[in-house]
């Protein structure tokens, strides 16, 4: 299911979906249009009411706004849903004081288990749904949440500048990110079949995990591709 935001002030729609760095742009967005940001930290939870369902007609309505599909790698999207979402460690910057869902259990312990098991599917939670491309004719920009500071750079110079200070200055770009560690060691370890559930070196217990590059070797690549429904193209 994909969400937008739609700011009539700037006349531009963002279109994006959970997981896919839906808190990085509404951030974003409800800091571009906020009349006076005197105090950041009352804005750090705004930004979850603020979007609605994606909407065909409003598409249509607002013909002369600029549209903006954001979208975020497969891989990193899947492995973020899995540590987020089912192993319940929490993003930095927002969320710290929420606790997030448990729903690791004995015989869906690992990358791999989960990924064969459609667990996202079984819990019907939106943030583990896989994301889907669809109708991009309607859109101006396709644009990956990697490549954010170029936001309105096809669009409008000025607002792309006020967006960049914005991300700057508040650290936007770091919103819920997980924090990973870089250790050689981790290339040694089978991590799509590490059992999270047992967690014998306690990633979950200290809320950190071994960087994604060490989950994402061209073998597991290919797997997450064969059964993740979503869209690598």
């Amino acid at each position: 299911m994909s969400i937008m935001v739609i700011s009539h002030k700037y006349k531009y729609i963002l279109a994006t979906y959970p997981k896919s760095g839906c808190s990085v742009t509404r951030t974003l967005h409800l800091l571009l249009n906020a009349d006076n940001i005197d105090n950041i930290d009352n804005y750090k939870e705004k930004h979850h009411g603020i979007h609605e369902n994606f909407c065909l007609n409003k598409i249509i309505k607002y013909k002369n706004y600029y549209k903006i599909l954001i979208y975020r790698n497969p891989y990193e999207r899947f492995l973020s849903s899995f540590f987020n979402k089912i192993c319940g460690i929490r993003g930095k910057k927002i969320n710290q004081n929420i606790k997030q869902p448990y729903k690791l259990t004995s015989s869906v312990n690992s990358i791999n288990s989960y990924l064969k098991n459609y667990f996202w599917n079984m819990n019907k939670d939106i943030h583990l749904v896989p994301q889907k491309i669809k109708n991009k004719d309607l859109f101006d920009e396709i644009l990956n949440i990697k490549d954010i500071k170029n936001i309105f750079n096809n669009f409008d110079k000025k607002l792309n500048e006020k967006a960049i200070n914005i991300i700057n200055k508040y650290d936007i770009n770091n919103l819920n990110t997980l924090k990973k560690e870089y250790n050689k060691e981790y290339e040694n370890i089978d991590l799509f079949n590490y059992n999270f559930y047992t967690d014998k070196n306690n990633f979950i217990k200290n809320e950190k995990i071994p960087d994604y590059k060490y989950f994402l070797t061209e073998n597991n690549k290919k797997l997450i591709r064969q059964y993740y429904d979503d869209d690598f193209y």
